[in-house]
C-alpha cells in the first residue's frame, strides 16, 4: 500500500510539474502582446522628501491571440494601475492595481488632477488615491457617506465631473440636473451657486478660457507655442525673414503657422498702449543671422499659460529636426546672442503632455506602435539648465539615464 501511495504522490507531483510548466509556457507566448501604457496627463506631487510623478498605468493583458494573414488578432482584458515615478529620475518608485476596477463601464478613463497629496481620477467612477502611499483616499461610497443628500445621486459617466485646476475642487451635476461643488479636502459637497455673468470682467473670462483650452489634451505643441516673448521691456521673436517683414505691430501670442519655415531669433523693445503693447518695430534685430531653426517656438506650460522661462538668462525654444510630421521634436536653450548652449533631441515626432516644475521639464510621448491615442510609453525628465535627460519606458518598465 505504501509503494502503491508514493507512486500515486509521484504521479500527482508530475501532473502539476506538466501542468504548471503547460501554463507557463501559454503565459510566456501570450505576454509578447501584453501592452501597458500611462494615461496622460501624468500628475506632480512633491512633500519635504520627494518630488514624485503620479501616473494611471493600463495594463492590457492578453488572454488569447491568432495569426493570419501577416496580422494578429488578439483578446485583453485591462487591469489599471497606480504607480508613481521619481521625478529626477524617471525612475518607477512604486505601483498598485485598483482592484476594485475589472471593467470599464464608460469610456474614456480620466486622469482629472491633483489636490493636496491627492490624485483624482475617473475609472468606472469618481475616486482619489493618495499619490505618496498610492491608498484609496475617495470613492462614490465614501463621498455619499460624509454626504448623504447624494445617496444614488453621483452620476456614473465622467463627462458630469470637472476638475477646477485654480480651486482644485470639483463641479458635477447630480443625476437630477442639480450642479454641486465637492471640496477635494473635507469631500463635503455643497450645491454650486452660479456667479452673476457681469460679476467677472470679459478680459478674465477670455484668459480663463484660454488657459483651459491651452489645458485640453489634444493641444499639442504646435497649438500651444508662441512667437513672441515680452519681458524686463525687452521683446524677442523667432520668425523667418519673410514672417518679420510681415509682423503686425501688435504684440500677439498667437503661433505662427507656416510649420516649414526657417526661422531665427529677432529682438527689440515694446511699449504700453491706450489697450495693447506695441513692438518697436523699426528697431527689431536679428540676434544671430547665421543661425536657424525649423519651426521653432517657444513653449508655453499647460498648467499656467506661461511661456517656460530658465532661471538663467536663456531662451528655451523647440523646433523640428525636418519638415512633415514625421520631423522630431528638439529643444534648445540659447542665449540672447543667440548661442546655443545646450541641445536635447527628444526623439518624439509629438508630444502627448508636458508640464514644467521649477528647473524641470517633463514629457510625455510615446515611440511604441502597438499604442494607439493618447497612451504614452515614454517619460522624459530634461534638467532645463543642463538638458541633460532622463527617460523611463511604461512599456518595457525601463530607466535610461
Amino acid at each position: 500500500m505504501l509503494v502503491i501511495a508514493k507512486k500515486i504522490t509521484l504521479t500527482f507531483l508530475l501532473s502539476a510539474l506538466i501542468i504548471t510548466g503547460f501554463v507557463i509556457g501559454i503565459r510566456s507566448c501570450l505576454s509578447k502582446y501584453d501592452e501597458h501604457s500611462a494615461l496622460p496627463p501624468v500628475l506632480y506631487f512633491k512633500n519635504d522628501s520627494i518630488a514624485i510623478l503620479f501616473s494611471l498605468v493600463k495594463f492590457s493583458k492578453t488572454t488569447s491571440y491568432s495569426t493570419k494573414g501577416g496580422f494578429t488578432n488578439k483578446s485583453i482584458s485591462n487591469h489599471y494601475y497606480s504607480q508613481t515615478n521619481s521625478a529626477l529620475t524617471g525612475e518607477k518608485i512604486a505601483a498598485s492595481e485598483i482592484e476594485e476596477v475589472k471593467a470599464i463601464k464608460h469610456f474614456p478613463e480620466v486622469v482629472m488632477g491633483a489636490a493636496g497629496n491627492n490624485a483624482w481620477i475617473f475609472l468606472n467612477g469618481l475616486m482619489a488615491i493618495d499619490a505618496f502611499s498610492l491608498r484609496k483616499f475617495a470613492d462614490v461610497k465614501i463621498i455619499e457617506n460624509i454626504n448623504p443628500v447624494l445617496k444614488g445621486m453621483m452620476p456614473e459617466e465622467g463627462h458630469y465631473y470637472h476638475f477646477n485646476q485654480q480651486d482644485k475642487n470639483i463641479l458635477f451635476t447630480a443625476n437630477d440636473g442639480v450642479e454641486w461643488i465637492l471640496n477635494t479636502t473635507t469631500l463635503k459637497a455643497l450645491p454650486n451657486v452660479a456667479v452673476a455673468k457681469d460679476d467677472i470682467g470679459d478680459k478674465v473670462k477670455l484668459a480663463q478660457k484660454a488657459l483651459q483650452d491651452l489645458q485640453e489634451m489634444n493641444s499639442s505643441r504646435g497649438e500651444t507655442a508662441t512667437n513672441q516673448d515680452t519681458a524686463n521691456g525687452r521683446w524677442t521673436g523667432l520668425y523667418s525673414g519673410e514672417e518679420i517683414r510681415q509682423l503686425n505691430v501688435n504684440v500677439s501670442f498667437s503661433a505662427a503657422n507656416q510649420r516649414q519655415q526657417r526661422r531665427q531669433l529677432y529682438t527689440s523693445t515694446y511699449s504700453k498702449a491706450v489697450s495693447n503693447f506695441l513692438i518697436d518695430t523699426a528697431g527689431i534685430q536679428n540676434v544671430n543671422p547665421a543661425t536657424y531653426f525649423l519651426d521653432a517656438a517657444f513653449l508655453r506650460n499647460k498648467e499656467t499659460g506661461k511661456i517656460i522661462r530658465l532661471a538663467n538668462t536663456d531662451l528655451l525654444i523647440t523646433y523640428k529636426s525636418r519638415i512633415g510630421s514625421t520631423g522630431e521634436i528638439i529643444l534648445a536653450a540659447i542665449s540672447k546672442n543667440g548661442v546655443v548652449t545646450w541641445i536635447f533631441d527628444t526623439s518624439l515626432s509629438e508630444w502627448i503632455d508636458w508640464t514644467c516644475k521649477g528647473n524641470r521639464l517633463l514629457i510625455f510621448g510615446k515611440d511604441n506602435k502597438l499604442l494607439s491615442g493618447k497612451e504614452c510609453n515614454i517619460l522624459l525628465s530634461v534638467d532645463l539648465q543642463s538638458g541633460l535627460t532622463k527617460k523611463y519606458d511604461y512599456f518595457t518598465d525601463t530607466s535610461t539615464p
